[in-house]
């Protein structure tokens, strides 16, 4: 996880010009994008989340720092900046950056795990599309719906989480798992993932209950990540 986030797990074995590129802003060139680094659009999504979780103080004064979100103070809300908003293509490619950022941390978070290589050919596909923009790799967002997330005790050193489960749904199933601040991310690291979609993605559904995951779609625009928490305010609202 980037050190902006408070990652705090450093891999030793990621050259310079991979870091380079992910990090640094204007690295990919769009009309509709602002100069900005994949990490930065990773950062700019799951900082808002965290800052909503973790203290109310900062948006008392306004304190929201970001080049694409704004804090309305009048209605207590997060929101996409006006000139980004109802820009379908923006919010688009804003989203497909969002999931090579995602496909990448992937990579380099089990590449660090004991016996691990993300070298390995079943990871071609993502790493192509996290490194060089090729091709197409979904990432699916578990809407919950009811306003009820489930989050991690320690909000300040997010990082990817590894088990011997999550090791043999990768084999099995072709899908990563992500939890990170009460959101639920599912990663096609394989090419399983495309065959037992549909499967794997309901029996999901169904085993973690519909109080916390109505459904799960894949992720086309960055607003259809509920992270600046919307569902939690509305049932307070309610």
């Amino acid at each position: 996880m980037p050190k902006t986030m408070g990652g705090n797990i450093i891999g030793v074995d990621i050259c310079d010009d991979c870091n380079h590129f992910f990090g640094t802003p204007g690295q990919e060139k769009s009309k509709y994008l602002l100069p900005c680094s994949i990490e930065e659009t990773v950062k700019e999504v799951f900082n808002i989340t965290r800052c909503l979780l973790s203290t109310n103080t900062p948006l008392k004064y306004g304190r929201l720092k970001s080049r694409f979100f704004e804090y309305r103070a009048s209605k207590n809300r997060i929101t996409v900046k006006k000139q980004f908003r109802l820009n379908g293509t923006w919010l688009k490619q804003y989203a497909r950056l969002f999931r090579r950022g995602l496909y990448e941390l992937f990579l380099q978070s089990y590449h660090i795990q004991e016996g691990k290589d993300s070298n390995e050919s079943k990871f071609d596909k993502i790493r192509e599309f996290a490194r060089y923009d090729k091709g197409d790799i979904p990432v699916y967002y578990a809407h919950n719906g009811y306003g009820i997330y489930l989050v991690e005790k320690d909000l300040s050193h997010p990082k990817f989480y590894f088990s011997e489960h999550q090791f043999e749904t990768i084999e099995e199933y072709g899908f990563y798992c992500l939890m990170i601040y009460g959101l639920r991310f599912y990663l096609a690291v394989t090419q399983k993932a495309e065959i037992y979609k549909d499967e794997f993605l309901s029996n999901e559904v169904k085993s973690t209950g519909s109080a916390f995951c109505a459904y799960i779609k894949p992720i086309e625009y960055i607003t259809d990540i509920d992270f600046t928490l919307e569902e939690i305010y509305k049932r307070t609202k309610s």
